[in-house]
Order: C-alpha cells, then sequence, then structure tokens
C-alpha cells in the first residue's frame, strides 16, 4: 500500500465491459483455471491509465452462480503480461 499511496506502484481497474453497466450481471469475462493459473477471456473497456499501469485488478467470473454476484473474481494481472492485447 505505500507504494501506490507514494505513486511508486500504480494499479487500474477493468471492470466495464460492453454491456457498460455496473451491475454484476454486465460481467461476462470468464476466468478458468488452468494449472497454477487462471487464464482470463473477454474484452474490458474504460480502463484508465492502462498504458502506464504495473497492475490491472481485472473483475471476471468463475463460476456460474443463481445470483448475478456469484462468481465473481478479482484478479491482480500484470500488465506487462505479453498474452493482453489494446487496440492502442
Amino acid at each position: 500500500m505505500p507504494k501506490i499511496a507514494s505513486g511508486q506502484l500504480i494499479l487500474t481497474l477493468a471492470l466495464t465491459e460492453r454491456a457498460t453497466s455496473y451491475e454484476a450481471s454486465a460481467i461476462s469475462s470468464r476466468a478458468k483455471a488452468e494449472k497454477d493459473d487462471y487464464i482470463i477471456d473477454g474484452t474490458k473497456l474504460f480502463v484508465p491509465d492502462a498504458q502506464i499501469a504495473d497492475y490491472i485488478i481485472c473483475i471476471a467470473r468463475t463460476k456460474k452462480g443463481t445470483k448475478p454476484e456469484d462468481g465473481i473474481t478479482a484478479f491482480l494481472v500484470d500488465r506487462k503480461s505479453r498474452e493482453i492485447t489494446s487496440p492502442y
């Protein structure tokens, strides 16, 4: 936390998707367990400062549930991961 507060470490949030809603039911990105990691598949929009962030907090669905909030997980993703793509 001190590094975040001092600006030495920059985080951003990848939450919004094509449904452009902040409701839990709008989360369609999926995260699937694979060995010791998760593979996240989906498109996030409006990720502020993504180009300078060190890490991205990415919200994805890990399982289906009876309520829209069920199975939503926050992942800390290294922005330098080669798997992250951007249209810019």
